[in-house]
């Protein structure tokens, strides 16, 4: 219900300031089309492929399709193949959310979920990836469990965060070039895939917050917590 209004109120706004802009720009609509078909052009700045104008910067674009270029660099390929990954993980995310019941972890779960889901089929870079914030209450609620699931949890969280941020992939970069990798060869592939480690991590980090949010909707899931320092003993939701 809450997002419902949320898009309403979105919605009002945009219609308000399409109104506005529309007087003073009234071509603005096509304009906007040039411009996107200017800055995604093969080789400019949101070209995700190895010679996008950013490719290579610690502002590179890390969905899918930036791994995926590096197996075959063509558009006709990689898009495609990145809207059909990252759709059916979000459709699936959206059948489970509409058919399982709500419950303050489930919530948490999905949004875990959703948050780094999202930015797999189209365009981000990695300051779109603060919203892996999203993820800490799900990871510290499974850091209450028993098991290795927390490890998991904890571990898939802390690759994402590193994998996106600004010092790690310099420093990669900074490997990459040392190195002189080729995209032409299948070892090159291999070894930029290793280098640009983000879409392939998201991948994973997304995935397994979906597995857990459907095992957890699913009743499969153990909701016990681990046992109190101290205490000796151990509390069930």
């Amino acid at each position: 219900r809450r997002a419902i209004q949320t898009l309403v109120v979105a919605g009002v706004l945009g219609l308000f300031a399409a109104l506005w802009i529309a007087p003073a720009s009234p071509h603005w609509v096509q304009e906007l089309h040039r411009n996107q078909v200017l800055v995604s052009g093969r080789g400019s700045t949101s070209d995700p492929g190895p010679n996008g104008l950013t490719s290579g910067q610690v502002e590179s674009i890390n969905d899918l399709q930036a791994f995926l270029s590096i197996l075959r660099d063509d558009p006709s390929f990689y898009n495609p193949a990145s809207y059909l990954i990252g759709g059916c993980l979000i459709l699936l995310w959206a059948l489970t959310v509409l058919r399982k019941g709500f419950a303050p972890e489930q919530a948490w779960l999905a949004l875990a979920a959703i948050s780094v889901l999202t930015q797999l089929p189209i365009y981000h870079r990695p300051y779109d990836a603060k919203l892996l914030m999203l993820t800490f209450p799900a990871c510290a609620m499974l850091w209450e469990k028993r098991g290795m699931l927390r490890w998991y949890a904890f571990a898939f969280t802390l690759a994402a965060l590193l994998a996106t941020s600004d010092l790690p992939q310099a420093l990669l970069l900074i490997l990459e070039e040392s190195i002189h990798v080729s995209s032409s060869t299948l070892s090159g592939k291999a070894v930029l895939a290793l280098l640009q480690p983000a879409p392939l991590i998201l991948l994973a980090t997304g995935c397994f917050y979906l597995w857990v949010y459907m095992r957890y909707a699913a009743g499969r899931l153990a909701p016990q917590r681990a046992p109190m320092v101290g205490g000796g003993v151990t509390f069930a939701e």
